[in-house]
């Protein structure tokens, strides 16, 4: 094969390629675009539900804090003993 003939077979296929762009180009770059924001939506959700969830059981841990603190802390009421009454 000479170099002559190497050159010819480049160029056609460059050619080719360039033709087939031009046909299907628009469509190719509309698939990758649609997947792009899909995917990207789809990671943006992944995020948002973990961070949902974290921050539910933070929330769950910090009222269940709060709610033993202030138990031993701060009684609600002092009880008083249970004496019967006795009349005199």
């Amino acid at each position: 094969m000479s170099e002559s003939q190497k050159k010819h077979n480049l160029w056609f296929r460059a050619k080719t390629l360039v033709k087939n762009i031009r046909k299907n180009g628009l469509k190719e770059v509309t698939g990758v675009i649609s997947f792009s924001l899909f995917f990207m939506m789809g990671l943006v959700m992944l995020g948002a539900c973990l961070f949902a969830g974290v921050a539910a059981v933070i929330i769950a841990k910090w009222q269940q804090y709060k709610t033993q603190n202030s138990d031993v802390a701060e009684p609600a009421a002092p009880q008083e003993p249970n004496n019967p009454i006795v009349a005199a």
